[in-house]
């Protein structure tokens, strides 16, 4: 068993460069340690501290991470992940209750870091489609986040993911240092 596995999915590599900033900043072993796509994913690793990550599509995750989230007993687990639109706490705070929803009981969840992540030109050219169509207003506002996100994410972004990995490597170890 692993102390530490870092499991993403990622459809455009936004995820994808958040898992590999968490598993850079777990100092440890690499025998410790993982870092594994989803689809890769066949259940045979175990690990003492989970960090689950996916891409958000209507403020949720995949099935794929929905059945990992949801097999998961007796476990440390943490949620990370990408979405390009909706760049608020409140929002952020949403996406985790969805997630948390699949997570048993039984296990220690220990917080979430959600970001904005690039979407798709396709994305994109859809909603330009739409001008004309429907409130022309409400098009403007979508392709302004979809713009704001563009660029994300960023290297404040990852250094943001890198500390709060720090901050809960720290209360997994207090966490566990309680219960021995």
């Amino acid at each position: 068993m692993k102390k530490y596995l870092v499991v993403y999915a990622s459809e455009t590599g936004n995820t994808l460069m958040l898992a590999k900033e968490i598993y850079n900043a777990i100092n440890c072993p690499k025998d410790d340690k993982g870092l594994v796509d989803i689809r890769a994913w066949n259940g045979t690793l175990d690990a003492e501290l989970y960090f689950i990550g996916f891409w958000v599509n209507r403020g949720s995750c995949s099935l794929e991470i929905i059945d990992l989230i949801s097999s998961l007993h007796g476990k440390n687990v943490v949620f990370f992940g990408t979405c390009g639109l909706g760049d608020s706490y409140e929002y952020h705070k949403v996406l985790e209750q969805n997630a948390r929803a699949w997570l048993a009981a039984d296990n220690n969840f220990l917080g979430s870091f959600f970001c904005l992540g690039k979407m798709r030109s396709e994305i994109r050219n859809k909603y330009e489609s739409l001008r004309g169509t429907c409130e022309d207003v409400q098009i403007e506002i979508m392709l302004s986040m979809l713009d704001d996100a563009s660029s994300h994410p960023d290297n404040r972004d990852l250094l943001q993911i890198r500390l709060f990995t720090d901050e809960v490597l720290v209360k997994s170890e207090n966490y566990t240092a309680a219960y021995i």
